[in-house]
């Protein structure tokens, strides 16, 4: 993980004054979720399926026939859908961690993405509905500033989504190492925060 990277993306992020407690990046090793006990599965499926498609069409297609042709065509989006399904999402994940920057600082929690443009996602600290975390026995894991949506009985990750950190529209640090410390390092900000900003709320009240 290079340490200038990360402060060269988020130098210019920080408000005056505000100091960086903690930054980081996403592991770029190949992490399984829970998803993925459903994901996996369904897309070797899915991709043999299409392949097998894909095959008895070619094999048509030598025969003869404009219907049988088309078939070959038919099948070729889903063939790459497969291939995406099984092994394209893991190459793009990479790709796209290496481009999403984190840090925390005394106010906030701070989200960079620096792929298909520039997008800055920051929750303060004091105003921070929830904070909640899922970790792994080897110290990866991920910490959500929100609570989960509740999903209806049998609904899945869409699995087709180019944006596999989005975490369900929860801001996160998804996947960032010793994420058990940097938890804790949030939550003991956080009530130091709350409690800062109830004091200013009460100093405030007080002199009208």
């Amino acid at each position: 993980m290079d340490t200038y990277l990360i402060q060269q993306a988020l130098q210019h992020e920080l408000l005056p004054g505000e100091n960086l407690v903690w930054s980081g990046q996403p592991s770029r090793h190949v992490i399984f979720h829970k998803d993925d006990i459903f994901a996996i599965p369904f897309s070797l499926m899915w991709g043999g399926f299409a392949l097998f498609w894909e095959y008895m069409a070619l094999q048509g297609a030598q025969k003869g026939g404009a219907a049988v042709s088309l078939f070959v065509f038919w099948g070729i989006p889903f063939v790459l859908a497969g291939q995406y399904f099984i092994w394209g999402r893991f190459l793009y994940t990479w790709w796209i961690k290496r481009r999403i920057f984190y840090a925390v600082t005394e106010k906030r929690a701070i989200i960079v993405r620096n792929a298909w443009g520039s997008k800055t996602t920051s929750v303060y600290l004091d105003q921070m509905p929830a904070l909640g975390k899922d970790l792994r026995s080897d110290g990866f894991g991920t910490v959500r500033f929100g609570n989960p949506t509740p999903q209806p009985t049998g609904r899945r990750k869409n699995l087709g989504s180019l944006d596999p950190l989005e975490n369900n529209g929860i801001p996160s640090f998804v996947d960032v190492e010793n994420a058990e410390a940097v938890f804790f390092t949030l939550a003991e900000l956080r009530e130091k925060a709350t409690t800062r900003s109830t004091e200013q709320r009460f100093s405030g009240s007080s002199l009208e």
